[in-house]
């Protein structure tokens, strides 16, 4: 016995990609810097205007965005910078730490 069956198709006919011009608020984990790829976080989100497109965003991690600084400056309509969370990071890492193991010094035994 045979018994109908629908065949749904394998691929949707339209997609609908939903994509935002509106800079981030916040950074979040989540962004990746756009030159390293998925190994380091973005710290840095600079909106450049494309003619044809709109407003592009880019994430940089912190070493990125210090190496093409002076040329994103002039070149983004806005920039959301959190390199602080690095420095705040540092800062209550060492507090975690005794003061006794922060202090290096040198000498014999």
């Amino acid at each position: 016995m045979k018994i109908p069956v629908e065949a749904a198709p394998s691929e949707p006919t339209k997609v609908l990609v939903k994509k935002s011009n509106l800079p981030p608020a916040t950074l979040t984990a989540a962004d990746r810097c756009d030159r390293c790829g998925i190994t380091s976080r973005a710290y840095v989100a600079v909106m450049l205007s494309v003619s044809r497109e709109g407003l592009l965003p880019l994430y940089f991690c912190a070493h990125h965005y210090a190496e093409f600084e002076p040329t994103l400056r002039e070149k983004a309509v806005m920039t959301v910078d959190e390199r602080w969370h690095l420095a705040a990071s540092v800062k209550a890492q060492k507090q975690d730490v005794p003061a006794y193991l922060n202090t290096v010094t040198r000498g014999g035994i």
